[in-house]
């Protein structure tokens, strides 16, 4: 059983390595192609220096959709881990049912990301004489918007998270505190997120994450002048700038990757 358990493991991390080490590879190649003319001809050849400069360029180099990359994805997240542990503390307490909740989880995770961006771009465009039509000031001049679809990409993963997480909490020291006269919201505030708060900021960074990522549905919703790094890399690829996109993904796959291994260690 033992042995079983080690091929296991061992073939799920050859997988990964295989899965994310290519790519990776791969990018380190093209970001340290450079070509040049010696004696009248063009020579291409890989520069070590030239991919670090690169990928350590990079991010300074597009500071402007790093930042709008961590505004937007840093209100996505947190709005995703709030409304996250309110539906898992439902989810809990049972106000909400375990089988709604997951069914409704499960459609979260199966909805493809234009689709999000379709209905978010239905919702908040409005015509002149709805009664919603304020919304449309919102579409145009704020990132409300791209939040919205980033917190709904988000939401099922942090769900899923803090709900098993909080499952965890024993339901005797709950029991503890309804004797003494702490019920619902006291338990949650006083009890259960001083008990979860490694799990809170887990979940966080992993909507962070998924935020980071999302090019699909925040494509459709960005407003005018509002550029995030997922976007950039899919407006360089058809420039055919391979070199400045391979550091680009470099440099965001070592970001994400600290990120990863933060909530990992949550």
């Amino acid at each position: 059983m033992y042995q079983s358990t080690q091929c296991v493991s061992l073939a799920v991390w050859l997988l990964t390595a295989v899965i994310v080490g290519l790519p990776l590879v791969s990018l380190v190649g093209k970001a340290g192609m450079q070509t040049e003319r010696i004696e009248g001809q063009m020579v291409t050849g890989w520069s070590a220096g030239a991919a670090v400069h690169l990928v350590v360029r990079s991010p300074w180099e597009h500071r402007r959709e790093v930042r709008w990359s961590f505004i937007i994805g840093g209100f996505a997240a947190a709005g995703a881990t709030i409304v996250g542990m309110l539906i898992a503390w439902g989810v809990r307490c049972g106000w909400l049912g375990s089988l709604p909740t997951a069914l409704l989880l499960s459609f979260g995770f199966a909805i493809p990301g234009p689709l999000i961006g379709v209905w978010v771009i239905r919702l908040m465009n409005q015509p002149n004489d709805s009664v919603f039509s304020f919304l449309n000031w919102w579409y145009d001049h704020t990132i409300l918007a791209p939040v919205l679809v980033q917190l709904l990409r988000a939401l099922p993963l942090t769900t899923l998270v803090l709900t098993a997480q909080f499952a965890r909490v024993p339901q005797d020291v709950l029991d503890s505190a309804t004797s003494e006269g702490a019920r619902g919201w006291r338990q949650l505030q006083s009890i259960v997120l001083p008990l979860s708060w490694p799990a809170l900021l887990a979940a966080a960074c992993m909507a962070l994450l998924v935020a980071l990522g999302d090019m699909a549905a925040t494509l459709l919703v960005l407003p005018p002048g509002v550029s995030t790094l997922s976007t950039r890399i899919f407006g360089l690829l058809h420039y055919g700038a391979e070199d400045r996109v391979s550091a680009l993904c470099l440099a965001l796959a070592l970001g994400l990757g600290a990120l990863t291994t933060l909530a990992w260690h949550l």
